[in-house]
C-alpha cells in the first residue's frame, strides 16, 4: 500500500517498499488566536506534550491542540527515527488574507518504538508565527499549512 499524503504530508524512507499505514487522528491545531501586535514576530507554541506558549501580544481563544498520528503495519519492536519540517514558506487561507503566518519550529520526539502489534502513536506540536510586518490585518478564517514528517528505520 503506498503511503498517503495527509494533513501533513509524510514520507517514508524505507530499505523495502513502504508497506506502513499512516492515519491522522487529530490534526495540529493552533486554536483561535487574536494578535494585539505584530511590530515584531510574535508566536504560539504547543509543544508535543500539550505544553502552550505564546508571547506576549498574543491571546489565546481557543487552546491549540497536538496533532496525533498512528503508524501501522510495521515491524514489531522497530525503533522509529523522526523528523520534521515545513513544505510551504507561509500559511495558506480560506478567504485571502494580506497577512499570514509562518510554522517555524515543528515539535515530535526524536525517536519511537513500535510495540508488538508493529504499530507507533505520535503526537505532534509546532510554533506559528506572526510576519512582523506591523499590520494586524489577519481576518477571522482558517489558514493552513503544510509540513513534512520522515520516518526512517
Amino acid at each position: 500500500m503506498p503511503c498517503r499524503p495527509l494533513q501533513a504530508l509524510l514520507l517514508f524512507f524505507c530499505a523495502n517498499v513502504c508497506l506502513a499505514d499512516i492515519t491522522e487522528i487529530e490534526p495540529l491545531a493552533f486554536g483561535r488566536i487574536a494578535i494585539i501586535d505584530n511590530d515584531s514576530p510574535e508566536y504560539i507554541s504547543i509543544s508535543h506534550v500539550g505544553v502552550v506558549s505564546t508571547s506576549g501580544s498574543i491571546l489565546v481563544i481557543e487552546r491549540p491542540e497536538v496533532g496525533e498520528f498512528l503508524f501501522s503495519n510495521l515491524p514489531a519492536y522497530q525503533r522509529l527515527n523522526l523528523s520534521a519540517r515545513p513544505t510551504q514558506a507561509t500559511s495558506s487561507s480560506v478567504q485571502y488574507s494580506s497577512e499570514q503566518f509562518r510554522l517555524t519550529a515543528i515539535d515530535l520526539p526524536s525517536a519511537i518504538d513500535t510495540d508488538g502489534n508493529g504499530e507507533a502513536r505520535i503526537q505532534v506540536g509546532g510554533t506559528l508565527s506572526t510576519s512582523g510586518s506591523g499590520s494586524t490585518r489577519y481576518i477571522d478564517t482558517q489558514y493552513r499549512i503544510r509540513y513534512q514528517i520522515t520516518i526512517d528505520y
